[in-house]
């Protein structure tokens, strides 16, 4: 079965499919029901704009920017945020304004407008992280469901190993999962909530990493557990519990030929149009074919 995401320029109009053979597993069922879930229910993608450190017209200054100005409507409600962010390769920063976005999370207080832009700043964070050069699609829908728990034959699915083109599940709980605290030295730890749910959202990664990488990624992990033992015990979590499994589910690799054309055609986007599986798809090419 094939995955396939359109891309578009929003001024230009240029489209781009982005076709996936999925990748069969105990786990892959399970996403497609989500999936198939937010297409019943006729979810839109959340962020279509999530196209981090691709697209070239939306970079440095322009993210702060984008970053401090949902800062400022926050503060409008309710004056929760006492910092912003200068310069994007600021992490220390960064992981405070997403501790303070995980806490207001948390409370569920203010209206839309407040959530809305709440739930950008967390994304934006994100953006500014992407910006040491992962390149990812992001495709997120926030009204889908996110109740369901990953059994312990799901966490053996969990890898830190990353190919280029590679379609994996995304963390869809609020806060950050071992991997990501360890990542970026966060000090911030009561954040931290392991990867307990999955749903229908996914990331495409345009980059790879190596088994010395991958490998580096678990030792990291397993350090900063260590370095906080006594609060992840008190938690109830134990080194060795499967649900501190580190990574993310691979669903699909994309197919290509070269890897520069993929690139270059992706950066001329800046919009995540649209995702369907392959049965819609053949429906959607014989319709506009005829």
């Amino acid at each position: 079965m094939k995955f396939i995401v359109n891309l578009k320029n929003s001024k230009t109009k240029f489209s781009y499919d982005l076709t996936f053979d999925l990748i069969e597993s105990s786990f892959l069922s399970k996403w497609i029901d989500q999936y198939k879930n937010i297409k019943y229910n006729n979810y839109s993608i959340s962020e279509p704009w999530a196209l981090y450190n691709l697209n070239p017209n939306f970079q440095g200054k322009d993210v702060i920017k984008e970053l401090n100005k949902h800062i400022d409507i926050c503060n409008s409600y309710y004056n929760c945020f006492d910092k912003k962010i200068s310069d994007p390769y600021d992490q220390n920063t960064l992981n405070y304004l997403h501790n303070l976005f995980s806490i207001l999370h948390k409370k569920d207080i203010g209206n839309d407008n407040f959530k809305k832009s709440l739930s950008t700043i967390n994304q934006l964070i994100h953006y500014c992280e992407s910006l040491y050069g992962s390149k990812r699609v992001r495709i997120v829908w926030f009204e889908g469901n996110r109740s369901n728990l990953f059994t312990n034959e799901d966490y053996k699915l969990f890898t830190t190993l990353v190919d280029f083109g590679g379609l994996y599940h995304l963390y869809s709980d609020v806060g950050k999962q071992l991997d990501d605290l360890a990542e970026d030295q966060d000090e911030y730890i009561t954040q931290f909530c392991p990867n307990l749910h999955y749903s229908a959202d996914c990331i495409i990664r345009f980059t790879s990493r190596s088994n010395t990488s991958a490998n580096r990624i678990k030792e990291n992990s397993r350090l900063y557990y260590q370095n906080h033992k006594e609060e992840f015990e008190s938690w109830g979590y134990y080194w060795g519990d499967p649900k501190l499994s580190v990574g993310h589910i691979k669903l699909g690799q994309l197919v290509y030929n070269d890897q520069e054309e993929i690139l270059k055609n992706v950066s001329k986007c800046d919009t995540i149009y649209s995702t369907e599986l392959e049965e819609n798809y053949i429906e959607r090419k014989e319709k506009n074919n005829g």
